[in-house]
């Protein structure tokens, strides 16, 4: 029974870290794709606040968005 008790217990701390990571890892994402957005001089003024707009209102959605869509590899400055 205790053995029991304590492998639900560290299931549940394994689960718990996890989303964590999961978590940190999209804030993260999310950090990088508006900074991009920012910082890419190869949008427009009006494409990059659309841009900017999208991802923060949309959180990782918008930056999974912009990075196969508005993210451009050539011209960075």
């Amino acid at each position: 029974m205790i053995t029991t008790i304590l492998g639900m217990f560290t299931i549940a701390g394994f689960e718990l870290f996890l989303a964590l990571a999961v978590v940190i890892w999209l804030f993260a994402f999310w950090i990088w794709m508006l900074v991009d957005a920012i910082c890419n001089k190869s949008l427009t003024p009006s494409e990059r606040t659309a841009w900017v707009v999208a991802i923060v209102l949309t959180h990782a959605l918008g930056g999974l968005f912009y990075y196969q869509l508005g993210r451009k590899k050539t011209a960075r400055v």
